[in-house]
């Protein structure tokens, strides 16, 4: 790993992550970043502003807090355990793994069409005064889903949304509307038991497949 720490890192120019890591302390960056494959940039404490481009096959991790300070599209394979929050959009036009933490972006996290977000591992995944945009697919194979103050998860149409288990949406008590909208396709595809959506609002102009449970 190249580590900086102690020191705020400004780019407008472009990062190259070749090999290894690249983790910093804080960041904020609008050039270019490639991330070749095997290799990792970690997001934690970095500041996306407009302009930000990226390439590469490798990851981008959202290890700490991420903020999306504009309309920001990252075309690298993205995972998040930490927060990523700001105004945002983010458009993630790649594949994407969220095994724990936080979206709290207000312009929302959108999955663009033909990509695939997976939500798996048994920890929570909250949505904390923000948007969950689906236009690709999301593949939910563990953990919960909180909703945290006002916000909202909409499966757009001609999107799926993918429950592989008997799973729960559900919120943390916080105050707030909390909203799933489905305009393409809820499934429950796996599992014996309930996908249980329970102190959210389920509004439905698309299709419901139950085929387990």
């Amino acid at each position: 790993t190249l580590s900086i720490t102690a020191v705020s890192l400004t780019s407008t120019g472009a990062i190259e992550v070749l090999n290894g890591s690249l983790a910093v302390s804080a960041a904020s960056t609008s050039g270019h970043l490639h991330v070749a494959a095997g290799a990792t940039f970690g997001l934690a404490n970095v500041t996306l502003e407009s302009g930000s481009t990226f390439s590469g096959t490798g990851t981008v991790a959202m290890n700490g807090t991420t903020t999306i300070a504009a309309n920001v599209t990252i075309t690298l394979p993205v995972v998040l355990t930490g927060t990523v929050t700001g105004a945002g959009p983010l458009i993630v036009a790649a594949p994407m793994t969220w095994t724990s933490g936080a979206v709290s972006l207000a312009g929302g996290l959108e999955i663009a069409v033909g990509h695939t977000l997976t939500i798996g591992s048994a920890n929570d995944h909250y949505v904390t005064n923000g948007v969950l945009r689906n236009r690709g697919t999301v593949a939910w194979t563990a953990g919960r889903i909180l909703f945290s103050g006002t916000s909202t998860v909409s499966n757009e149409a001609g999107a799926a949304w993918d429950a592989q288990g008997d799973h729960t949406i559900t919120w943390d008590g916080s105050g707030g509307p909390k909203t799933f909208t489905n305009l393409g396709t809820l499934r429950k595809s796996a599992g014996p038991g309930t996908l249980s959506i329970t102190a959210v609002s389920l509004t439905n102009a698309g299709a419901i497949e139950v085929l387990n449970g």
